[in-house]
């Protein structure tokens, strides 16, 4: 195959030569990256950075057949990725070319893993993300795929080195912006804007891609966290890029003056969103409405029991018909299978229940829109310090089963929207030897997350003084906790030669506000959801 000295020494002839097509960003970026000054590359080190969808790959595909084909003497290049799959895109993207040009898939013999020209002998194959399988490689060209996410510096500072001996190497990073402003995308980013003349530092926050449309945009906005649309889609780099939400949003829903409401208006429907838990989860009602675009969040109330004195679901029925009574209820969801005996017993009653189970997908769809809500300001939230925390300590993942919510806190965690909430060891173990000098009892724990609108006392936090136990826990009027005078609870009978009880029949906490429980819930009625979908 012969070769124009131009698209020997310009990878843009080299694509018009076959007839690869570019869009006008990567015409300019990997333009810029392969510049040749001297029978050289200008740039040792190259980083493009674009957002998800833009053709980024492709781009670094065309620059791996033209160094193939082009390069002086047997090239080795080499493709990596965050792991064997991820290296193999820009190679998958680079056989399609091959596929699309006779005269290239005449040229270059086309293996599983690797690209040869067996006339030169150069070679284009891949390599895992362990450092230790490419050492010893002298790679006249790397192509790392996603390097902003990459783990550690290993793999980017082997193959970095092994070119240390070559004569005229190219290493180019192509990747969307990671969580962390630290690793090897974020060296080159600092490399170049500190002065280095041999490297380059290509970046853009637009979609440059006809193929990203606004209106897919858009739809990744609503179902996306703000921070994960940010990195993903504007390829920016977000500080704390991994927490649920900021300390801005949480004290913007604070800040409107809000405080629990004891009855509803007159005029105003509501939504109630119940969980039931009976002894390690705690069981929640939660009730909201939409007032001129913004979702306001009335009352919360959490029962949480204990091993030796569960949660009576009869009491929280109880409690929720009162509820019922001070708000004008248009829809009740109660969440769990063990709410199907009071859905049916409230159906009766005549009020608006219905069962809800919710699924891995409703719970990754759900949680962007408490983050979203939070972050548009139109969430209104009483103030309070420890539902701020709490809020505050929330992080997320992206998995295969979508969004994953984890409370940095030890005490708890909750995977899922809308899953109950899961221990770890630590926790377990609190409640089995009990409270330790000056930490509250487990089951407190769980209650106390949110102090009370009107003094500086958690809620539900047993307060243990000299073998009395006073309790501070929320009162309904109406029920059996109107009165909210602070006592000792009932003493426990037990005879005078057996052991005191242990901390697992510590009587059961009254109910309680909650911190993040079911905040997302009253977010969604504003959407007009049913069900999560």
């Amino acid at each position: 195959m012969k070769l124009t000295p131009a698209a020997l020494a310009d990878v843009l002839a080299f694509a018009g030569a076959f007839g690869v097509q570019l869009y006008d960003w990567q015409r300019e970026a990997f333009g810029q990256a392969c510049q040749r000054d001297g029978g050289h590359f200008r740039y040792r080190l190259a980083g493009i950075s674009v957002p998800r969808g833009n053709g980024k790959s492709y781009g670094g595909a065309l620059v791996g057949l033209w160094r193939l084909l082009c390069g002086p003497g047997a090239q080795d290049i080499i493709s990596a990725a965050l792991d064997i799959d991820g290296a193999r895109v820009v190679l998958a993207h680079a056989k399609a070319i091959i596929r699309g040009n006779a005269q290239l898939a005449k040229a270059i013999e086309v293996r599983a893993d690797r690209l040869l020209i067996p006339s030169t002998g150069s070679q284009w194959t891949i390599v895992s993300r362990e450092h230790t399988a490419s050492r010893g490689r002298h790679a006249t060209l790397i192509v790392y795929d996603e390097v902003g996410w990459a783990r550690d510096d290993e793999l980017f500072s082997s193959l970095l080195a092994g070119q240390a001996s070559v004569d005229d190497p190219l290493c180019l990073v192509i990747s969307t912006v990671g969580r962390r402003q630290s690793g090897p995308l974020w060296t080159v980013k600092t490399l170049a804007e500190g002065g280095d003349e041999s490297v380059l530092w290509w970046h853009s926050s637009e979609n440059l891609s006809p193929k990203v449309t606004r209106r897919f945009l858009e739809r990744q906005r609503r179902i996306l966290l703000p921070a994960q649309f940010a990195r993903e889609h504007q390829n920016q780099w977000v500080d704390a890029a991994d927490s649920f939400t900021g300390a801005a949003e949480v004290d913007g829903a604070m800040s409107h003056g809000w405080t629990e409401q004891l009855a509803g208006q007159a005029n105003v429907s509501y939504v109630a969103f119940v969980d039931l838990g009976a002894v390690h989860d705690p069981s929640v009602i939660a009730v909201g409405h939409v007032e001129g675009g913004m979702v306001h969040i009335d009352r919360l109330i959490t029962f949480q029991g204990s091993r030796e004195r569960p949660v009576d679901l009869a009491t929280v029925e109880q409690t929720l018909r009162d509820v019922a009574g001070r708000f004008r209820i248009r829809r009740i969801r109660i969440e769990s299978w063990q709410g199907l005996g009071a859905v049916q017993s409230l159906q009766r009653a005549g009020l608006p229940v219905e069962l809800y189970t919710p699924t891995q997908k409703t719970n990754a769809e759900e949680w962007p829109v408490l983050a979203q809500r939070l972050a548009g300001r139109t969430l209104v939230l009483p103030p309070h310090a420890r539902l701020r925390e709490e809020l505050l300590n929330l992080v997320y993942e992206v998995g295969p089963q979508g969004i994953r919510v984890i409370d940095r806190g030890k005490v708890h965690q909750r995977p899922l929207r809308g899953c109950p909430w899961r221990r770890g060891d630590a926790h377990r173990r609190a409640v089995e030897r009990g409270p330790a000098r000056g930490e509250p009892h487990a089951a407190a724990v769980q209650a106390g997350r949110l102090a009370s609108a009107h003094g500086g006392e958690p809620l539900g936090v047993e307060r243990r003084s000299g073998g009395c136990v006073r309790r501070l826990g929320a009162r309904i009027e109406g029920s059996r906790w109107d009165t909210g005078v602070l006592a000792p609870p009932p003493p426990e009978p037990s005879p005078p030669s057996r052991p005191p009880p242990t901390p697992q029949s510590a009587p059961r906490c009254d109910p309680v506000p909650s911190p993040t429980e079911y905040l997302r819930q009253a977010a969604l009625s504003s959407l007009g959801k049913k069900g999560g979908t």
